[in-house]
């Protein structure tokens, strides 16, 4: 359901890019433009996210993320795959 929900995302905002600057069909040309792509823009929201999470104070919040119920959580595994994806190591 993320997966799919994801890619309509990714498809809009294609498609919004593209007849915003009336480019052809097919044709989608961030770097031209200086325009963050789709992808970049995921990986900067988490990477902010991520980074808010660990600089926050709370008690809260600071015992979750050391738990073992975090570090082997669902998102935080989709993260990790997304980060490994994204910047290739």
């Amino acid at each position: 359901m993320f997966e799919y929900s994801c890619n309509k995302l990714h498809v809009a905002y294609n498609d919004a890019f593209r007849l915003l600057l009336k480019e052809p069909d097919g044709v989608v040309h961030f770097a031209l433009h200086s325009v963050t792509s789709f992808d970049a823009m995921i990986c900067e929201l988490m990477y902010s996210f991520w980074t808010s999470l660990h600089s926050c104070d709370n008690a809260v919040v600071c015992s979750f993320l050391n738990s073992n119920m975090f570090n082997c959580s669902h998102i935080v595994r989709r993260w990790h795959a997304n980060f490994l994806l994204i910047f290739n190591f």
